[in-house]
């Protein structure tokens, strides 16, 4: 009954994520000069307005749905490369000195602290911009900083893949389907991701979603201005406007707190997948 219930709640909290992308859609952020810094419940404004007169309930959702698309490109790029690597370590490679040294590396790319990652990104797409033209615009720019970060994430994703994998074969499972005649490729898609792992897929991803809403935060904020600019539809550049503004708006703790809600559904989604999965 618990477990039924912790479901139920993951999948509204999924469709309300995904309701509120729908709505953002639709929403009003024209430019108003003449309204900024609106405080709460003015002009029809619930949450007041931004410091360039755009609806603050409107620009939250908006810049909640582009954190979420962030988000969405470091997930996919984690899962597909982590999902690639962890079955060539656990399932493909045998034992060996490629795969121990293929091993090594992966532990020591997910020892690196991420704060360290972050100034090393920067630092490396700003030397390839110099020669190469990397970004159009700003959101092609996040999607290159944040892919990387996914590629960063999936060392992790390979790492618990692989030793997932290797319970497997201590129970004989995998033995098991290739003495039956299974393919290889029906082993890996149907059995071992789908049927063993989905849980293990569906936490890694809500854990990247929640670090992605405190990195762009981040790389946003005016001590780094590596991320959106204050000007754009972002948790982080909401919150950066605020607090440049002179005097700083009381309006700063309404990014956070959408901040922090994210984070907290995507945290929740992350724990719900992996009890799911050590079950």
């Amino acid at each position: 009954m618990v477990r039924d219930r912790s479901i139920y709640f993951s999948w509204i909290m999924i469709g309300t994520i995904l309701v509120l992308v729908m709505i953002s859609l639709f929403l009003n952020t024209e430019f108003d000069h003449s309204a900024r810094w609106l405080p709460v419940l003015s002009q029809g404004n619930i949450l007041g307005t931004d410091g360039a007169g755009r609806d603050m309930l409107n620009v939250l959702i908006v810049s909640m749905r582009n954190n979420i698309i962030l988000g969405m490109m470091a997930a996919v790029v984690s899962l597909v490369s982590g999902a690639t690597f962890g079955i060539l370590l656990g399932y493909i490679f045998h034992e060996g000195p490629l795969k121990r040294a293929l091993v090594f590396f992966a532990r020591m790319i997910k020892s690196v602290p991420l704060l360290m990652w972050i100034f090393l990104v920067v630092f490396w797409l700003e030397l390839l911009d110099q020669s190469i033209s990397l970004f159009n615009s700003e959101m092609i720019k996040m999607l290159w900083i944040f892919a990387i970060f996914g590629g960063i994430y999936s060392f992790n994703l390979a790492l618990l893949l692989m030793g997932h994998i290797q319970k497997l074969k201590a129970s004989q499972f995998i033995e098991a389907c290739e003495f039956i005649g299974l393919k290889k490729t029906t082993i890996i898609f149907k059995h071992i991701i789908w049927h063993h792992s989905k849980s293990l897929f569906g936490s890694q991803a809500s854990y990247i979603f929640a670090q992605c809403v405190l990195l762009e935060l981040t790389l946003s904020y005016n001590a780094i201005g590596y991320g959106y600019s204050s000007n754009s539809l972002s948790i982080g550049s909401l919150f950066d406007r605020a607090v440049l503004e002179k005097p700083m708006s009381e309006h700063m703790f309404m990014p956070l707190i959408a901040a922090l809600l994210l984070t907290l559904t995507f945290s929740y989604l992350s724990q719900n997948f992996e009890k799911r999965f050590q079950k």
